[in-house]
């Protein structure tokens, strides 16, 4: 288990062979993200591949690598 957070938020993670679930910390319960969404649920790993890229809302392809020279 590992516990995250800041200010008015926490979550923590709780690890499985194959899962994780995350719940939030209902003493500091604001972690929504935006539109009200929320980080909590069981979410499955289906490979323990190191994803390379991610997709945007609007289906655009973005690459991990490029986004970190960005940063750097």
């Amino acid at each position: 288990m590992v516990d995250y957070g800041f200010e008015s938020c926490a979550w923590k993670f709780t690890f499985g062979s194959n899962y994780v679930r995350v719940s939030t910390d209902i003493k500091r319960s604001e972690c929504y993200f935006e539109d009200g969404v929320f980080a909590d649920g069981k979410y499955f790993i289906d490979s323990a591949e190191i994803p390379t890229h991610y997709y945007e809302q609007d289906g655009t392809k973005q690459s991990f690598k490029e986004l970190l020279n960005e940063l750097n």
